[in-house]
């Protein structure tokens, strides 16, 4: 049966995930068939996205505890198009900060 408050609460939630990490995907499930393309720079990362000199920075150890020069979020995915191709997406699976790479099938 069709419920809005379930609706409602879901779509919360992934909201509430997006605001919390807006431009991350820690813990993608890998498919046997998905492979490694590299790990993500993310001072490369920054400058891109913000321009030459732009710096990375960690606020603590978690996955989406990257930030870049005046506290703007980092989005790993773009990195990982950008030097990988379109099929590439960014996962960060071990938890840690060091845990960010690109994979593609």
């Amino acid at each position: 049966m069709f419920s809005p408050i379930a609706t409602l609460t879901a779509a919360l939630a992934l909201a509430a995930n997006a605001l919390a990490a807006p431009n991350a995907e820690p813990g993608t499930t890998l498919n046997a068939r998905d492979r490694w393309l590299g790990n993500i720079d993310m001072n490369a990362a920054c400058e891109f996205q913000y321009g030459s000199g732009v710096h990375a920075y960690t606020i603590g150890n978690g996955c989406n505890d990257w930030r870049c020069d005046g506290d703007r979020g980092i989005n790993v995915n773009v990195y990982c198009y950008n030097n990988f191709g379109t099929d590439a997406w960014a996962t960060c699976g071990g938890g840690t900060v060091w845990d960010w790479q690109c994979h593609g099938p």
